[in-house]
């Protein structure tokens, strides 16, 4: 965590505040760079000043591997990432698929054989996890329907030539009818602060509290009891049974309550409920949350409501 206040401005001609001990201060990567000469802990800045830091935290975006540009004959973004078509097969390439985050998919089929300025034309799928698992089912689904199609092709042909990616195999899987893969809208980002309280963002409001640090770990303890080996350790049990004493009440009756509650909540009342950072129950802002991705008006008169 630097020392300082508020967030530096795009250029490195402005001026910024004395420091201040455990308050954050922002850079864009182009502003500075770390030194560790004449003094350590020095962040000098574009415009030739320098300001002392505590802990710097680089926080970096996701960047595409250079080998999928520089060793393949695979189409790239200017970017560096793959194009490829809502089946996840990459462009020109109809027998390599590409999921999560080398991946650059694009809207529509059309817009790969028009050649059209593709980055301003993909999807708006972030480099996050949560879209990269649920590519995965999409995925699965038609690679081995290609397998499948690529093993037909290659048995029925009468020539060399065709086998192992040939004009046949090009050809059956072009014929294949495969599934699109659809992104969500928007997703949950959680990061726990310690102490049992944690912060969240979503539909563009961020939001904290011991609340959020709940529905983490109802999220987190949910994920990790799909894997058998570890829902059965000792360890597990405990926490399941600490999870169910710790929740409101009732499983899906408690969801079913929430909902019917916030059903007939105005914008105003939820985006109150939602600045609350001393609650403890998720299952009313979590409700807050899926009538905001139902329903366009009311999330956005709750967004408003936030930044009010």
């Amino acid at each position: 965590m630097f020392s300082g206040a508020t967030s530096a401005p795009d250029t490195g001609s402005a001026s910024f505040p004395s420091p201040s001990p455990l308050r954050p201060f922002c850079f864009r990567a182009s502003l500075f760079r770390l030194i560790h000469h004449p003094s350590p802990r020095t962040l000098l800045l574009s415009n030739g000043s320098t300001l002392n830091y505590d802990i710097a935290l680089l926080s970096t975006g996701a960047a595409a591997a250079p080998w999928l540009r520089s060793s393949t004959d695979l189409a790239t973004s200017s970017s560096g990432f793959l194009l490829v078509h809502p089946t996840l097969q990459c462009v020109g390439h109809p027998h390599v698929f590409a999921a999560g985050d080398c991946a650059g998919p694009l809207p529509n089929d059309d817009v790969a054989a028009a050649g059209e300025a593709v980055d301003a034309l993909l999807r708006n799928v972030p480099k996050a996890g949560v879209y990269a698992v649920r590519q995965a089912a999409t995925l699965r689904r038609n690679v081995v329907a290609a397998c499948k199609a690529i093993a037909g092709a290659a048995a029925a042909a009468d020539d060399e030539e065709k086998k192992g990616g040939g004009a046949g195999v090009k050809e059956a899987l072009k014929a294949l009818d495969l599934d699109d893969y659809v992104p969500q809208r928007g997703f949950l980002s959680l990061l726990s602060l310690g102490n049992k309280s944690a912060v969240g963002t979503k539909w563009g409001v961020a939001f904290e509290g011991p609340w959020v640090w709940k529905l983490k770990d109802h999220i987190d303890q949910s994920w990790m009891r799909q894997f058998p080996a570890l829902a059965s350790t000792p360890a597990a049990a405990a926490a399941r049974a600490k999870l169910v004493a710790d929740m409101a009440s009732g499983g899906d009756s408690a969801v079913s309550a929430a909902a019917r509650e916030v059903a007939g909540m105005d914008a105003e009342k939820a985006a109150a409920l939602m600045r609350d950072t001393e609650a403890e129950d998720y299952m009313v802002p979590l409700a807050v949350l899926d009538r905001m991705r139902d329903e366009d008006g009311f999330r956005e008169a709750v967004v408003k409501g936030m930044a009010d």
